[in-house]
């Protein structure tokens, strides 16, 4: 080995280390990062135009985009922790009550306070009896654990509150930066890939439509899961179909559960008051509308701009979500759409040679 190839070694070899060094020191921080970089992704044509129309001032303006995207996040974010600590004061004595008096379901006077639970069981009892299960152990133990991850929410807010402040400020604070200086950085990034310009492009080209598809489904998903939620509410005559509605568009986020964590318990307890039609209504409302609007707006939408074939689509979302979590959601699709264009650029430049 001469000296040439051993400092290669020598270099590639620090090079790493300290690459895996340096993502140990920003995994703390790598959601945060990941959210900046693809709101950046998302609105920087935003912020492009605005840059146009003051192309001296890049300070000024990544700061102004920053602040509006931060309000974007920052007002509906708030809205929800705001019901969410409203609620969890009321809920949690009122789970208390109800885990006390589900014990002694039959004995409860007329419209106590689980009185709906006690016409459930009347309701259902042939269902129960069929699985041999005991209706009052299975409703009581539930609320016990609800009630208590509530207490555990509750102990540990004020950490949770910090952790997230912290990430929003990192997330602020990165994004601002990618605003002001993500072009600069993309080039310096795409210069080190040792790779023909054109086949730079297509990668790039393919991580942007990919990340902005999958984020576009992602809101339009809320708005259309949000709005027939919201109708399906109305015509059942709750009293807060709005805010009700606006809450399912919230939790179709969530990538387990989704608007089926507010629409599901509002039809269980439509089923136990008369007329019954309301709650059969919302289940078959929710199960065949409101669920259903999930599975064509996010193939149309990410399979159209991404260019991605439904299967590979399916298998990336839902692989996605299984291998990084919540992330694998965005993660999935690009790491399809990503190992598309390199084959493509395979069977381009290696394969017909």
């Amino acid at each position: 080995m001469n000296r040439q190839q051993l400092f290669r070694w020598f270099f590639f070899g620090a090079l790493l280390l300290l690459l895996y060094q340096l993502l140990r020191i920003l995994s703390p921080f790598f959601s945060p990062i990941l959210c900046a970089v693809v709101l950046c992704l998302v609105f920087y044509p935003i912020h492009h135009r605005i840059l146009k129309l003051l192309p001296q001032h890049h300070n000024p303006v990544a700061a102004l985009t920053t602040a509006v995207v931060s309000l974007m996040v920052i007002l509906p974010f708030t809205f929800f922790l705001w019901i969410l600590f409203r609620e969890a004061a009321v809920i949690y004595p009122a789970l208390e009550r109800w885990t006390e008096a589900v014990q002694e379901l039959g004995d409860s006077a007329e419209g106590g306070p689980v009185a709906w639970l006690e016409n459930l069981q009347k309701k259902t009892e042939f269902i129960w009896s069929l699985l041999h299960v005991d209706f009052r152990d299975v409703v009581g133990k539930s609320l016990a654990k609800l009630s208590a991850s509530i207490a555990v929410l509750g102990k540990q807010a004020a950490k949770n509150i910090f952790i997230l402040l912290l990430d929003f400020l990192v997330m602020i604070f990165t994004l601002f930066f990618l605003f002001r200086d993500g072009k600069d950085l993309l080039t310096r990034i795409r210069d080190l890939i040792p790779m023909e310009p054109e086949h730079k492009e297509l990668l790039v080209q393919r991580f942007y439509e990919t990340t902005s598809a999958v984020v576009r489904a992602a809101i339009a998903n809320a708005a259309a899961q949000g709005f027939l939620a919201g109708v399906g509410f109305w015509i059942v005559g709750t009293h807060i179909p709005v805010a009700l509605g606006f809450l399912a568009g919230l939790f179709s986020l969530i990538p387990f559960g989704g608007a089926s964590l507010i629409w599901l318990p509002v039809a269980v307890y439509f089923l136990t008051q008369e007329p019954l039609w309301r709650g059969i209504f919302l289940l078959i409302w929710g199960m065949g509308v409101i669920s259903v609007v999930d599975n064509f707006i996010k193939p149309i939408i990410i399979g159209g701009r991404a260019r991605l074939p439904f299967l590979l689509l399916f298998f990336g979302i839902f692989g996605g979500l299984r291998v990084y979590g919540p992330l694998g959601i965005l993660l999935g699709p690009i790491t399809i759409t990503l190992v598309l264009a390199l084959i493509k650029i395979y069977r381009e430049e290696y394969h017909h040679k």
